[in-house]
């Protein structure tokens, strides 16, 4: 396969040492290199007389330097249009596509009257811009030369980093992933193959006339996942500080300059267990209504607020998981005995001592282990959560990490609040009847901030509960979604293969659903 490159910018390059390192000693495969002629010109007026003659040299192919010390050759553009290829790589700006396909009209021509003799198909013109509306512009421009057979359009490795590819073994194992777009299946085709035969790339084609204005919308967007959880965590955090600013600085009359540190460190903490907690809400949330009534929002299904708090989760959390940080990096820089002189023995200015340290009181060093457990867990969720460690993952293993083990973070840190809350003086339940943990009404942030990851265990529980008790009910009563399964095959040549289900369900019969295929006979009846 034959593939050009029209374009001198970083991605020419990193695709040229693609090719280079995959293909340069064989003769199956080709890729030219044909430098833009407008870009040439701009740069002309930073050259020297030496440097613009070198730089001709190389657009016209005379020169014995190849491109980039590679095995790909620069060729002229118009000759290597001529001689034909299978892709041409429009390494633009966007503003340049209709200049380029104006100037070399008549080798387009002849490009389009040539068919390839291996795959016949017609040659794909690849866009490789990320600008919005720049394949729909390709395309009207290529309707407007008219050319005797068409030159299809299509999407590819506009979500490919120069310096990621240039940066990357070629050798490696790890094959860069991209998208090949595009509304003709051929044209999506051929550039597939060329990526993963030539290039060593893995590809996923979509052939949708769609495709392409959907790929330059996702390279312009955070994402409607990340906008959403920013957002959330946004709005946890201000809330957050202003609870903590109203309930300390405000009602208690603490100084106001040790807001921006000790305070906010406190602010943190509260959303960042608040963000965390509501990852796990969707999820459990689901489940419970499953459990309850067990065809109710199947896959696919789900009502458009819920499907995107879903999808959220896992951004929700990561963000979530960055304040925690933030928290954690604060603790360490405020750690010392005037700031948690509450997580020590004694009293403040004289501590008990072991030797020369002073020891740590039972609800301190739980406060302490709660925390170290509750932020080690969640760094495992966080780090399962790269796309290169989750991938990697099974069912099982995936299973693990999002289910106890987020669970049990959910509930160390959720007890290194109410620890912390119980090393400031009386209990935390004790505190509340006495008045002693409320100002101004505003209760301490100890009490604020456990109050939704309690509800959200809550929750689980009763999820955990009502799935156990529709498990048992419908093993004693044998109906429901309790049941039975008897099978029975017999095998006769030239006969055919025939599976039939019969099923109850709340009473009534089930239909009857029969598959036939070559080969024996065989019939499984399933009771549920």
């Amino acid at each position: 396969m034959k593939a050009i490159v029209v374009g001198s910018g970083d991605l020419a390059r990193a695709l040229s040492w693609l090719f280079h390192c995959l293909n340069a000693g064989g003769e199956r495969h080709a890729l030219t290199v044909c430098r833009n002629p407008r870009g040439r010109e701009a740069r002309k007026g930073s050259m020297t007389a030496k440097q613009t003659e070198k730089d001709d040299a190389d657009v016209s192919g005379e020169s014995p330097t190849p491109w980039h010390h590679s095995s790909v050759q620069v060729a002229d553009t118009d000759a290597a249009l001529r001689e034909g290829a299978d892709l041409v790589i429009l390494a633009l700006p966007v503003s340049a596509y209709e200049e380029f396909l104006d100037a070399h009209r008549d080798a387009l021509i002849s490009l389009s009257l040539s068919s390839n003799r291996e795959t016949e198909t017609e040659t794909v013109m690849v866009d490789v811009s990320n600008e919005i509306g720049a394949h729909a512009r390709l395309k009207d421009a290529l309707a407007r030369l008219r050319l005797p057979s068409p030159l299809r359009p299509v999407k590819a490795f506009c979500d490919l980093g120069a310096v990621d590819l240039l940066s990357m073994d070629p050798l490696s194992k790890r094959r860069s992933p991209t998208v090949v777009a595009g509304g003709h299946a051929g044209a999506v085709s051929v550039c597939t193959r060329y990526a993963e035969e030539v290039l060593g790339l893995s590809v996923k084609a979509a052939v949708s006339a769609d495709a392409p204005a959907h790929l330059e919308q996702m390279q312009q967007t955070l994402g409607s996942e990340w906008i959403f959880s920013l957002w959330v965590n946004g709005v946890l955090n201000v809330l957050a500080f202003l609870y903590v600013a109203l309930r300390y600085n405000y009602c208690k009359g603490r100084p106001w300059d040790q807001l921006p540190l000790k305070y906010l460190n406190m602010s943190v903490c509260f959303a960042a267990l608040w963000g965390l907690a509501l990852t796990l809400v969707p999820g459990t949330f689901v489940r419970l209504v499953r459990s309850v009534r067990p065809r109710s929002w199947r896959p696919g299904d789900t009502p458009t607020c819920l499907d995107l708090l879903l999808r959220s989760r896992k951004h929700v959390g990561l963000v979530a998981f960055v304040c925690l940080g933030v928290h954690v990096v604060l603790s360490l820089i405020l750690l010392s005995l005037q700031q948690f002189d509450s997580f020590f023995v004694g009293e403040k200015g004289v501590w008990a001592t072991e030797g020369s340290m002073p020891v740590v009181s039972l609800y301190g060093g739980l406060t302490l282990l709660t925390g170290t457990i509750g932020f080690v867990l969640y760094s495992v969720a966080a780090a399962a959560s790269l796309p290169s460690v989750g991938g990697a993952m099974n069912r099982k293993q995936w299973a693990f990490v999002f289910g106890p083990l987020s669970w049990g973070a959910l509930i160390a840190a959720n007890a290194h609040v109410l620890f912390y809350g119980a090393a400031h003086g009386p209990g935390v339940l004790k505190s509340l009847a006495s008045g002693k943990q409320t100002t101004c009404g505003v209760p301490s942030v100890y009490i604020a901030a456990p109050l939704l990851p309690s509800l959200v265990l809550l929750l689980k529980g009763l999820q955990v509960v009502v799935r156990v008790g529709a498990w048992v009910c419908g093993g004693l009563c044998g109906g429901g979604r309790g049941g039975k399964m008897r099978g029975q095959g017999n095998k006769n040549a030239g006969a055919a293969h025939r599976f039939e289900m019969k099923g109850v369900e709340e009473g009534r019969e089930g239909e009857r659903a029969t598959l036939h295929s070559s080969g024996g006979t065989a019939s499984v009846t399933l009771t549920v």
